[in-house]
């Protein structure tokens, strides 16, 4: 295992632990079924360390390939720079795409450009994710916390 993965997991795994304190330290419920405003930030945590986990995870697994140096880095090369600039772009895309479209159809839209680009030919898994995701916010935001996400032109 690379040292870089392992400070960069550490790194994510300590601001996981602090942004999960601070989040229990608002409270995570105002009432019964009524999230608080720890709520997003403990979901927030959780993310984190599971992306700290993703990265010990994979590094483990590389294990010879990472001691030799090998693996693609953020910056290695233009190909990396590009693909970090579409990435930008494409969750730009996504915020200016909130207020017209609605939050559903946007995530959706954006997962399905996105995805598209990074997983090319694999289409029957972008259209799941695509598909899936949206409707996953939809019971979750709006049928179980009752929060209204919000919508656009067309109702949703």
């Amino acid at each position: 295992m690379r040292r870089k993965d392992l400070i960069s997991a550490l790194v994510l795994l300590a601001g996981a632990v602090g942004v999960g304190i601070e989040a229990w330290r608002l409270g995570l419920w105002s009432g019964p079924g009524i999230p608080g405003p720890g709520f997003l930030p403990l979901l927030l945590a959780i993310g984190l360390a599971v992306g700290a986990g993703g990265i010990l995870v994979e590094a483990a697994l590389a294990g010879a390939d990472n001691a030799a140096g090998g693996g693609a880095g953020w910056f290695s090369d233009r190909a990396a720079i590009t693909r970090l600039a579409v990435l930008l772009a494409c969750i730009v895309a996504l915020v200016a795409a909130v207020e017209p479209l609605g939050m559903l159809p946007a995530v959706g839209l954006f997962l399905l450009v996105f995805l598209s680009l990074y997983l090319r030919g694999r289409w029957p898994a972008i259209l799941l994710i695509s598909g899936l995701t949206p409707v996953c916010l939809h019971l979750i935001f709006e049928r179980w916390l009752k929060f209204t996400l919000p919508r656009g032109f067309w109702g949703f």
